[in-house]
């Protein structure tokens, strides 16, 4: 649904969209390469970026739904297979070119030291909340994205590591046994809806 809203924009690009925290995705590998070098089937992301000051994925080597997700090659991308909540995203090298692969202002943050069946019974979330379902129980999930859509940059998100990668977008969350505290549990309540102002091409 963001992928279709964001390619029937018909005003002059602009940033209005303060943070993406992709979570849990269930996209391929490759939907955050940039257009001009994306191969096929890959870069269907690439329409938030005039409009988005940055995009974070959240994904989990431990994800429990996801798996069976790929076993759909041939339907989802037979370029890029996997799913992006399960290894991240694809592209976090830079091309014989030195372009940069992967969209702007975009980031990697791979969870799986926090998210998974192990830390979860330690925080007790609830058993029947799978570990694809669980980010939003685990306080230190949390209280890294609170600090993602407040803006802190994301090399000083506290509790991250640089995963070394040649473009310094991705990252590893690294466990923080103080955030053991027990499970957060969604209100299930909506903060008030609110639509952008429409801007006048110019």
């Amino acid at each position: 649904m963001l992928m279709l809203a964001m390619h029937q924009l018909d005003f002059a690009p602009a940033p209005f969209i303060n943070q993406i925290l992709l979570v849990a995705a269930d996209i391929n590998t490759g939907a955050l390469q940039v257009d001009s070098y994306s191969p096929p089937w890959s870069g269907q992301l690439c329409s938030l970026d005039p409009f988005v000051m940055g995009t974070t994925v959240y994904w989990s080597s431990s994800d429990d739904a996801l798996p069976a997700a790929e076993g759909w090659t041939a339907y989802h991308n037979p370029s890029f297979p996997n799913r992006l909540g399960l290894h991240g995203p694809a592209s976090f090298n830079v091309n014989a070119a030195k372009v940069d692969e992967l969209m702007s202002d975009t980031y990697g943050l791979d969870c799986s030291l926090v998210v998974n069946r192990a830390v979860m019974n330690k925080n007790q979330v609830p058993p029947t909340i799978s570990v694809h379902s669980s980010y939003f129980y685990i306080p230190q999930v949390l209280q890294d994205m609170a600090q993602t859509l407040k803006g802190v940059p994301p090399e000083k998100v506290v509790n991250r590591a640089s995963a070394g990668e040649p473009d310094g977008r991705a990252y590893i969350m690294e466990l923080d046994s103080d955030l053991l505290i027990g499970p957060i549990v969604p209100s299930g309540k909506s903060v008030e809806s609110k639509t952008p102002e429409r801007r006048d091409a110019s």
